[in-house]
């Protein structure tokens, strides 16, 4: 390019150049060549388009691209006006071209390629000048929007203002047009993001999106500047997502740059040659997000009732940060909570029981957390309050736990828990098992809340009377670390006994004996029904006689006592008999079994001794005898009945009156053996009788009494 020059050249087809003198015009003007010419010279070398970054070799070639030639019209700065010729310039370096723009006109350049211009420091030049250098390739990189670059270069650097640009054709480039364009090339490259110098908080270990209401490609900001907060981020259209890592800062900048096209500007000079701008952005645009990372988060322990929910306050719980923080100890609130701030994100902390308020038991279990900055972690201890199990044996008052047979029973036996007094609430039941044992259950869930008891028999096993008389337990508060509180009752019951009494009674008579038979000396023994055996006094319920007289050391053999009685008691409950096994004097030997039989009635004391008394009706033994009444001859020889003649028995001494029988009997004729004077009695108890004529025939005397006695065998 050539400005305000007393010389131009014109290259010939072999590369030649002449300088020609002209004294019209203190212009310098390119003679325009043929298009063959454009076509040989138009393609050298590639050029170098918009680039992340530009860098700028030492030492260049400047090439006029003289296939492209405009006419050029303005004014100076201080309004002469101008006309020339100008062309597209490149610095040429390893065979690739990088546009270069005109800055000193009127300091010519001789050839279309000339070699050895060295790279210099820019002159101060506009900021506007060096973002038209590298973003007029965003609008297009033809001729025309090189050459309008050109013309607003000149116009800032040096105050040229063309009104007119023609292409070698005649035709004019709209340089309003392009200008435009590349104006708003650089007012778009010139925005920032609606967040620049804004606040971002943000929170370790999440991320937080920042989102630009400008809709800029956030990606074109593609290098940092500074990032003293060490954050890591990425960009997403117009979003900003940032991530706060394990070295980031509380606090710091973000500041990002557009790297297209920057690098530092320089000027291309060669002495005596024209000096040339070869564009770069050395102040690119770039935002800038204050950081603020929330690097702290927070810790909160709850501590509730297992099994109502309810709050604890009071609780000390221990917590170990490891080597992140000093261990210490925190108390929960009236509101059952402890909360610590400041924790470091990621820190994992161990929770420990310490204390526990009365009362509950303290939980061993380290709970753990991990903390996360920006928030709150919330763990929940539920402790079990301390309980209570009442455990009871029962046992029997006379056999403990040695009962006397299978009607007997520890089993079975039901136990009511009271609260607060004997006829409180029932909470709880329990049943004592075969050995008489009985617990309330021990699991916490369903144990008894401490306090005050009743334990009350509400029904006694197989065997027993309801003895129990309500025991009070006392279930109060140890320390934390027990669990559960036992207490231990004892508690018995009276076996049901019985006792039975044999009557000996005449089947006629009732009490009274007949005839000289008596009951003094009958024996009667107690058996059992279910083996036929004799009781024995061994026993191990051990009987006791109650009434009449032992007639066996080994078994329950009794004598009648003066009531015609028999009687054993503490008999254990069974099914039993009482059978004659030795028959008095004058009745037969009674061989029926009178059953007795002992067992439970119902739970009440009343009926712990169990009577049973049966009735013997004996039998005596009767007798009869027949008699004929003679008379006599006085010869002897002949012998006569009597009939119609009354005699009568009567008891002698030792022998009762008769009863179940007639004590008179009166002659008649028997026609079975045929004789006249035949008497009879009948059914007299067994005794001893007088037997007596009442009145003699007429004629005869009454004969002598005749004495019937009875033996026993």
């Amino acid at each position: 390019m050539f400005k305000r020059a007393s010389y131009f050249f014109v290259p010939n087809l072999k590369g030649e150049h002449f300088m020609y003198k002209k004294q019209k015009k203190k212009l310098c003007v390119l003679t325009i060549l043929s298009l063959a010419v454009q076509s040989i010279v138009g393609a050298i070398a590639p050029t170098i388009a918009f680039a992340d970054e530009i860098t700028h070799p030492q030492t260049v070639t400047v090439e006029l691209d003289l296939a492209h030639q405009y006419a050029v019209e303005g004014t100076f700065s201080d309004g002469r006006p101008m006309s020339e010729v100008t062309v597209p310039h490149y610095a040429v370096y390893n065979g690739v071209k990088q546009d270069i723009f005109c800055v000193e006109p009127g300091v010519p350049i001789y050839n279309e390629f000339t070699p050895g211009y060295e790279k210099n420091p820019l002159p101060d030049m506009s900021d506007k000048a060096k973002l038209v250098s590298v973003l007029w390739k965003k609008v297009g990189t033809d001729a025309d929007t090189h050459i309008v670059a050109q013309k607003m270069i000149w116009q800032e650097v040096n105050g040229y203002t063309l009104h007119s640009i023609k292409r070698s054709d005649g035709s004019a480039v709209n340089i309003a047009a392009i200008e435009a364009k590349i104006n708003q090339a650089i007012a778009d490259y010139q925005k920032k993001p609606s967040f620049h110098n804004s606040t971002a908080k943000t929170v370790l270990g999440q991320s937080t999106t920042v989102t630009d209401t400008n809709n800029l490609n956030l990606s074109e900001f593609d290098e940092v500047v500074e990032n003293t907060a060490n954050i890591d981020y990425r960009v997403n259209g117009n979003q900003l997502i940032i991530s706060p890592n394990a070295n980031s800062k509380e606090s710091g900048v973000l500041t990002l740059k557009k790297s297209a096209g920057t690098g530092t500007p320089v000027a291309y000079k060669k002495a005596g040659q024209q000096t040339l701008m070869a564009g770069a952005i050395d102040k690119p645009n770039t935002y800038t997000v204050k950081i603020d990372v929330e690097m702290e988060g927070s810790l909160k322990i709850k501590k509730v009732d297992k099994e109502s929910g309810d709050i604890i306050p009071g609780t000390v719980f221990h917590l170990d940060f490891g080597k992140t923080l000093p261990a210490k100890d925190v108390t929960t609130d009236k509101e059952g909570i402890a909360t610590l701030d400041e924790i470091p994100h990621g820190t994992k902390v161990t929770i420990t029981e310490k204390s526990v308020p009365a009362p509950y038991t303290i939980d061993t279990t380290p709970m753990t957390a991990t903390i996360k900055a920006g928030e709150t972690i919330s763990v929940t201890s539920k402790n079990t309050r301390e309980k209570g199990q009442i455990i009871l044996d029962k046992t029997g008052i006379e056999t403990g736990s040695d009962l006397w047979n299978d009607n007997y029973s520890l089993a079975g036996n039901t136990f009511a828990i009271r609260k607060d007094s004997p006829t409180g609430e029932i909470v709880q039941e329990m049943t004592t098992d075969e050995k008489g044992h009985a617990e309330t259950p021990k699991e916490i869930a369903n144990a008894l809340e401490l306090g005050t008891y009743y334990v009350t028999e509400t029904k006694a096993s197989h065997g027993f009377v309801n003895t129990f008389k309500p025991v009070k337990v006392e279930l109060n508060y140890v320390n934390q670390t027990v669990a559960l509180v036992t207490s231990n009752v004892k508690g018995q019951n009276q076996e049901i006994t019985g006792e039975t009494t044999l009557t000996k009674e005449d089947k006629d008579t009732g009490h009274e004996t007949q005839g000289k038979a008596e009951f003094k000396r009958a024996e009667y023994t107690l058996f059992t029904v279910k083996d036929g055996k004799a009781v024995k006094w061994t026993e191990n319920f051990k009987p006791e006689l109650l009434k009449g007289t032992k007639a066996s050391d080994e078994t329950v053999t009794l004598t009648l006592d003066e009531k015609n009685q028999v009687a054993v008691k503490h008999l254990a409950i069974n099914e039993y008999y009482w059978q004659e096994t030795k028959a008095p004097e004058g009745y037969t030997l009674d061989e029926t079994k009178y059953p007795v039989s002992i067992k439970k009635v119902d739970d009440s004391e009343k009926n712990a001794v169990i009577t049973r008394d049966v009735a013997a009706k004996e039998q005596v033994i009767r007798f009869g005898f027949d008699f004929f009444k003679f008379a006599g001859s006085t010869t002897g020889t002949a012998e006569t009945g009597f009939n119609d003649l009354t005699f009568k028995v009567s008891p002698l001494e030792g022998t009762n009156e008769i009863t179940g029988a007639e004590d008179e009997a009166t002659t008649a004729y028997n026609e079975q053996l045929g004789f006249d004077g035949y008497g009879k009695f009948e059914n007299l108890p067994y005794g001893d009788y007088l037997l007596e004529e009442v009145e003699a025939p007429e004629g005869f005397q009454k004969i002598t009494p005749l004495e019937i006695r009875s033996t026993f065998k």
